[in-house]
């Protein structure tokens, strides 16, 4: 996911003797006058390192802030083809529920997953997919929905109207994550990354927002001159207002009062022209300088037009799975949204290996990405129950923040999750988002998609394009991923096959401009013959997971930060857990005997220990880490959590999973120790 709030170079945005070293006593000196490491010197704080609670929750709410352009985008891009564009209370509670969903995801991907500060949240690979699988005549809006005078948003029937195509949605994003799990938790990965090189990322990338220009402009369309402003206002402070310091007056312990600089146009961009343009248009609709009547030009501009959302909406609102219905799947849809699949990988990759470096982290292991891919897998499921319209996705701008700000801390970014949750179910908040007048969101949309596509662009750096191969493969794929849909569209009807589900397959499919562009490069650049001796045609050795190389070097964490990619399993966290587990184990007394012979049945090999011996703390052995330089080793429990190593997948791992998940439903809680340290024997 990619937006103009931030770049990702590292910068001066907040120094040491600024707002956030409140910890710090000079260069390369933590508190208390320990020296810092070489490689982690540029940080205010490391990814192991906590800063104060106070300065979590700010920073959190910056992420918050950093993240909500995108966030705030998909809902309300996706709005006009669920036939609510004129419903922004139900706006409202999709933008609400996006929040909520972002801000557990997040969190399991920090415990859980790549294990790196990284936010999650809606992704635009989802988004052309959807409304291709949208435009099919079956869910076509009906003319009435599309008039705000015949639309009774409390009727019965436009309730189903919208909520029967987010259901269709739903569907085809937990079929589709599963797939991605699988493709995360087998290693399956490092597979694929081996075959796709930047002459596929780049269209692929670029694709997503290209077609996206229609709504860009018919959005800012409503009112040029407001849609200029806030391009202005977004370009001003993000390129040329951007190392201009802010004075701002901070409150540290013994020193009382003093003022410190603040990098603030840097950091938030598009916040600040955001307001700034919403403000405006607040101040033209009280003076009636924006015209009243509903078919003028420029009367979707006034903050009147919606303004009773605020008042309807309530105070909380907790977003809770299925509360749009039972999810219905489609072939078309599912096959559309695997294609939006691999583009969020493909990315999510990238910024793994971008982060760490930004932490002052080692290159993420196979086993560290593997889980990554998984849980974000995990994340599209539950944003699929959960009914955003959207999946989730690792946020580049998130990154890119890191830094700017120079806090690559882990709690700083669980911080980042709470407030997601809290503000997904404060109900007003959403409210308000949904609320920005449309040719503020237009040009925000200008700006954002424009980035979006040179992102993906950026990737042909690292191939030689004074190659005519290579020249031929991007120019071609690009331009047939915009081609291709857009005949498709105005010809649905000449690709009939006779068969309806298969018609819709192929239409959604060949009207996806990043499948078709993504698609042809993987092709053209896996079959034509490279001309070069030194291979230099084709460096896709950027993607290759089974030897990682960085696009700049990592640093390495000295001993002991050597264990942070693998999930927590040292003797507190077995204790704390032993403790919640004995808590709840008399809610599972009970169970009856037939899921225990089913678990006899299952039973793993003689090879499998017994749960007790998992969940005792032996002496500590030697392991090595790989991706760490020299013979650097990491000291762990040997009842280590690492889950979900390539290549695990077996008939002997899925009875022992399934006899590990039997033995906690009939013997309690207890078991769930032995199911994951079953899955790193295989």
């Amino acid at each position: 996911m990619t937006s103009a709030i931030t770049s990702c170079e590292p910068s001066q945005a907040l120094r040491e003797d600024d707002v956030l070293n409140g910890h710090t006593e000079g260069p390369n000196r933590k508190k208390g006058g320990q020296s810092r490491s070489a490689s982690s010197s540029n940080l205010v704080y490391s990814i192991l390192e906590v800063p104060p609670w106070y300065l979590c929750i700010l920073m959190g709410i910056q992420h918050f802030l950093t993240a909500l352009g995108g966030l705030v985008s998909v809902p309300l891009i996706l709005a006009k083809d669920l036939c609510l564009q004129h419903d922004p209370l139900t706006q409202s509670y999709l933008i609400s529920t996006i929040f909520f969903v972002s801000g557990f995801c997040t969190l399991l991907q920090v415990f859980f997953g790549v294990r790196l500060p990284i936010l999650q949240g809606g992704t635009f690979a989802f988004v052309a997919p959807s409304l291709a699988m949208l435009s099919l005549p079956t869910w076509k809006c009906p003319p009435w929905t599309l008039n705000a005078s015949l639309v009774n948003t409390s009727s019965p029937e436009f309730t189903e109207e919208w909520q029967k195509r987010i259901r269709e949605l739903q569907g085809a994003i937990m079929v589709a994550s599963c797939v991605q799990m699988l493709v995360g938790f087998s290693g399956l990965i490092g597979f694929l990354m081996r075959y796709i090189g930047p002459l596929t990322i780049a269209p692929t990338i670029s694709l997503v927002a290209l077609p996206l220009f229609d709504s860009a402009g018919n959005n800012a369309g409503i009112h040029w001159g407001i849609a200029a402003m806030t391009i202005f206002l977004i370009v001003l402070f993000s390129q040329y207002l951007k190392n201009v310091a802010v004075p701002m007056p901070i409150y540290r312990g013994q020193k009382k009062c003093r003022v410190s600089k603040f990098y603030l146009f840097q950091v938030f961009p598009v916040l600040l022209a955001l307001c700034i343009s919403w403000l405006l248009c607040f101040v033209l609709t009280v003076t009636n300088t924006l015209p009243t009547a509903p078919t003028a030009y420029g009367h979707l501009a006034r903050t009147d037009t919606k303004g009773d959302v605020l008042s309807r909406a309530p105070w909380f609102r907790f977003p809770y799975p299925g509360q749009w219905g039972l999810p219905t799947i489609s072939l078309a849809g599912v096959f559309g949204i695997i294609a939006g699949v691999i583009s969020s990988m493909v990315e999510s990759v990238g910024d793994y290996y971008a982060c760490a470096r930004l932490v002052g982290a080692p290159p993420p292991p196979r086993h560290a990405v593997n889980r990554g891919i998984g849980i974000e897998g995990l994340g599209c499921l539950l944003a699929g129950a959960w009914g955003t319209g959207n999946g989730t996705t690792s946020y580049s701008e998130n990154v890119g923040a890191l830094g700017i700000t120079r806090v690559g801390s882990r709690t700083v970014m669980v911080a980042a999750g709470c407030v997601l949750l809290l503000m997904g179910v404060f109900g007003k908040m959403g409210a308000a988002f949904a609320t920005i007048p449309t040719p503020v969101i237009g040009g925000m949309f200008l700006v954002m998609f424009g980035v979006i596509t040179a992102v993906g662009i950026s990737n042909l750096q690292y191939v030689d394009m004074n190659s005519s191969r290579n020249l031929f493969i991007f120019g071609f794929s690009i331009y047939c991923g915009l081609a291709i849909p857009n005949w498709v569209n105005q010809n649905s009807e000449k690709l009939q096959t006779g068969i309806l589900q298969l018609d819709q397959v192929i239409q959604v499919l060949l009207t996806t401009g990043m499948f078709v562009g993504g698609f042809l490069g993987f092709l053209l650049d896996n079959t034509i013959p490279v001309v070069s001796l030194l291979n230099s045609e084709r460096n896709s050795s950027v993607m290759n997971l089974k030897r990682p190389v960085p696009l700049v070097p990592h640093a390495s964490l000295p001993s002991p930060h050597e264990n942070f990619w693998n999930v927590p399993s040292n003797e507190d966290t077995v204790s704390f857990w032993e403790a919640e587990i004995n808590a709840l184990q008399m809610l599972t007394a009970n169970i009856s005997t037939g899921a225990q012979k089913m678990t006899e049945q299952l039973s793993p090999s003689k090879s499998c220990h017994p749960v007790t011996q998992h969940l005792q703390m032996p002496a500590k052995s030697q392991v090595p880490i790989s991706g760490l330089p020299g013979n650097i080793r990491q000291s762990r429990p040997s009842a280590s959590l690492d889950i979900y190593s390539p290549g695990c997948i077996s008939l002997t791992l899925v009875s022992r999973v399934l006899s590990g998940i039997l033995r906690e439903v009939s013997g309690g809680l207890p078991s769930l120790c032995s199911v994951l340290p079953v899955l790193t024997e295989c």
